[in-house]
Formats: structure tokens, sequence, C-alpha cells
């Protein structure tokens, strides 16, 4: 049985009609252009933050941080796999070099 149709005004008898079933046929939405934060205005955009833009930005600092700890020379845990597979490598160049094998 239709009772209201999108669009159309609820009248009373509609409504308790509605209220008996326990149908709430309205639905309520707010639409965020700008929010305000400390004296600040800033876009609706920034508050659409998905997992995948935190791991993006997360990844990027985390390879700057190994980047940094290379190239200064100073040893992080960020950087000390990239160190023991270089030496790996020289090691293995070396050898294959000079005819030596490893037992």
């Amino acid at each position: 049985m239709l009772v209201i149709k999108e669009g159309d005004k609820v009248t009373p008898g509609q409504s308790a009609l509605l209220d008996k079933l326990k149908i709430c046929p309205f639905e309520y939405k707010m639409h965020i252009k700008n929010f305000y934060d400390n004296g600040n205005i800033y876009a609706a955009k920034v508050l659409s933050i998905t997992t995948e833009s935190i791991l993006e930005r997360f990844t990027a600092a985390a390879q700057n941080v190994t980047a940094l700890s290379l190239g200064s020379g100073y040893i992080t845990s960020a950087s000390a796999h990239h160190v023991v597979l270089n030496a790996f490598k020289n090691l293995a160049a070396v050898s294959f070099a000079s005819g030596f094998s490893f037992p």
C-alpha cells in the first residue's frame, strides 16, 4: 500500500498512520562546505581522509627517513636492512671477481 510518494506533502492523517506503523519517512542531511577551527576556516574536503591517503603519507615519510639516514651515514632501524643488503652485495661482487666461493 503506497502512503506517500517522494516530494509530496505529508498530511496530518498520513503522519499519524506512519507514526502508528513506526515508519519515519524523513531523512535529514547536513552538507558541510567549510568548518571553523581555532580561528581558521578550512574547506570540507579536508575532512575526507581515507585509509589509503594515510598509508600513502606514512609510506612517503618512512621513505624520506630511510633516504636521510642512508645519505647521512647514521644507521637507524629504517635503514639497517638496506645497509646489510648493500654489504652482502659488495661481498658477493668481490667473491665473484676473485673466484672465491662460500662453502
